[in-house]
């Protein structure tokens, strides 16, 4: 455990000694995770990519290591609360986040309070079914959003696109590149490669049925989708927009704004402070209270 947290140490300690040498004032950290929190978020359930650190009480011995308050966000949810604090989120009481990158992960908010990952199809990955067939999905079932357009499977995607192509005797600069990655299939479907738009056209497709279930749960007032898949190119987001639009107007009369995340990777740096800058500012706020009160 120790080995695993030390580069992350350092780190801290070099950030909170920058911010002490052009006299900032550090009110707390904030953290956004890859992975799982239990129901009071000061502990580590899951991380996959450190595993050494599942069931971690992280909260508490940072804060005892560095003697500040201490914020853990799952990084989906990080990002919605940036959005919708100072992204492309603002002014929408009901607001789902939907990113699209090595995993596909999905959060709601309402007022700003995120709901709990165990609703359906929330968190880190989203496991919202969609498809009654498909692979195998790491949860054990088929037709999972994440086992349909995550990154993973939009390669295995562009394979079967390959093999189509050829035995139809049409070439992908796609297979020039080797590894695929979400700024190649953007530049690519903008030359017009058939196998990109095949990709984008099935991206579209499957994200259309992800969202129509999830204005079905949730009804929110907006969809804020991010992530590098999507972001990659803005005109061929606005392609799978009128996708998801249609797909919308068959469920629901009610206007849902679409949009794509403003903040980029940002918005889940920003998401983890959120609510430290909150805390910082009630103390004040009743203060400033107390002293106009009748009672004074």
């Amino acid at each position: 455990m120790a080995a695993s947290l030390e580069p992350f140490l350092r780190v801290i300690d070099d950030l909170l000694a920058y911010a002490g040498a052009i006299g900032w004032h550090v009110i707390g950290l904030g953290f956004s995770i890859p992975g799982t929190l239990d129901a009071t978020g000061r502990r580590l359930r899951v991380i996959p990519i450190l595993p050494s650190l599942n069931d971690l009480l992280l909260c508490d011995l940072l804060e005892a290591q560095f003697n500040l308050p201490v914020r853990l966000c799952v990084d989906v949810d990080a990002a919605l609360l940036g959005e919708y604090s100072f992204g492309a989120g603002q002014g929408y009481p009901r607001l789902l986040y939907l990113t699209l990158n090595a995993v596909v992960g999905a959060s709601f908010a309402h007022l700003g309070k995120v709901e709990q990952s165990s609703q359906a199809g929330l968190g880190h990955v989203a496991h919202l079914p969609i498809a009654t067939s498909g692979p195998r999905c790491s949860c054990g079932r088929r037709g999972c959003i994440n086992s349909l357009i995550s990154l993973e499977a939009i390669q295995r995607l562009a394979q079967r696109c390959y093999q189509r192509a050829e035995e139809n005797g049409s070439v992908s600069s796609l297979t020039r590149h080797g590894a695929l990655n979400a700024h190649i299939l953007a530049e690519e479907a903008m030359q017009g490669d058939p196998v990109a738009l095949r990709i984008y056209e099935e991206i579209g497709r499957w994200l259309g049925a992800a969202v129509a279930r999830y204005i079905g749960i949730y009804s929110p007032d907006a969809l804020i989708l991010g992530g590098s898949v999507l972001a990659a190119n803005e005109v061929l987001f606005a392609s799978i927009q009128s996708t998801l639009t249609m797909h919308v107007a068959t469920i629901t009369d009610r206007p849902v704004k679409i949009a794509l995340a403003r903040l980029s990777t940002d918005a889940a740096l920003i998401g983890a402070s959120v609510e430290l800058f909150q805390l910082h500012r009630e103390p004040s706020q009743k203060a400033r209270a107390s002293l106009v009160s009748p009672q004074q």
